[in-house]
């Protein structure tokens, strides 16, 4: 680990400059032009891939980027939107773990507009939010075991269907595929709830497994995760505590999984904003990575 913050600072920066290099080899469809290790491993929504194929093969203009990096355990991740094919834009989630100046890894989601996704906004995401590149004042820094644990809290509220023991913000805000899904009125009562208030909704949502906490940034107070949400499409109704009973939108009630990449911002001990990009995949799809 580095010795010092100089030494972190230079890490998270090498760690970047893979995604830097990652992103010219998309572009070009051409990875033999990156550092790969002998046992580089490719996925794409979850599954295993000949590094080349999916995405590699339509990706053209890079629009927007966000990259987290750890130096702890070899991690980057990527928020980015692309244009591919007839130049639609596409959301990407990549992860990359790097040893010994290899990549070793390499674990992406593509989310594609399916036509009927409300949270389909790629054109909204410019710039990445303030909060993602603020750091942390000193007193209101976590060590990362317990700003891991704040994001699985989270979690757990989403399984159970409440926010009373999840350390949100009372400003807390959640981006899906760049559209904000709380204190959003024009998605009516389904989006209308800040954060805390609106998690027993997700009474749709009966599974949050394979959760994984592969990057955390102490300095930025920014937890990455890959997690898996299973929908079994039976349910169609939420109990909102001083609402009553609202009828579930139609596009909850169908079996499917969901892959996502989700970021949480901790400051203080307290949730002050999420942010995911996610794709729907057959219902039970494992996650592809332990």
């Amino acid at each position: 680990m580095p010795a010092s913050s100089h030494d972190m600072l230079s890490a998270k920066q090498n760690l970047i400059g893979f995604i830097g290099r990652y992103l010219a080899a998309l572009v070009t469809h051409d990875p033999s032009s990156l550092p790969l290790a002998d046992n580089v491993r490719f996925t794409e929504n979850t599954k295993e891939l000949p590094l080349g194929e999916g995405l590699w093969k339509t990706a053209s203009e890079i629009k927007y980027r966000h990259c987290v990096a750890d130096p702890v355990s070899g991690q980057v991740g990527l928020f980015s939107t692309l244009h591919e094919g007839d130049d639609r834009l596409t959301f990407l989630a990549a992860r990359l773990k790097v040893e010994d100046e290899k990549i070793t890894e390499i674990e992406t989601l593509v989310s594609r507009y399916a036509g009927s996704d409300v949270a389909f906004k790629p054109k909204s995401l410019n710039t990445p939010h303030p909060l993602l590149t603020e750091s942390v004042p000193e007193p209101e820094r976590l060590p990362r075991d317990k700003m891991i644990a704040i994001a699985d809290s989270y979690f757990e509220g989403l399984e159970k269907n409440t926010g009373e023991f999840v350390p949100l913000h009372d400003s807390c805000n959640r981006l899906e595929n760049g559209l904000q899904t709380t204190n959003n009125p024009e998605l009516g009562a389904f989006g209308s709830f800040k954060c805390r208030d609106q998690l027993p909704i997700f009474t749709y949502m009966t599974c949050v497994r394979d959760r994984r906490y592969v990057i955390a940034d102490e300095e930025l107070g920014i937890v990455w995760s890959m997690v898996m949400f299973d929908i079994p499409g039976n349910v169609k109704t939420a109990d909102m505590p001083g609402y009553g009973v609202i009828e579930l939108p139609a596009r909850t009630q169908y079996p499917r999984s969901m892959l996502l990449a989700e970021l949480f911002k901790i400051r203080g001990g307290l949730i002050h904003h999420i942010e995911a990009i996610l794709t729907s995949v057959p219902l039970g799809t494992p996650a592809g990575w332990p």
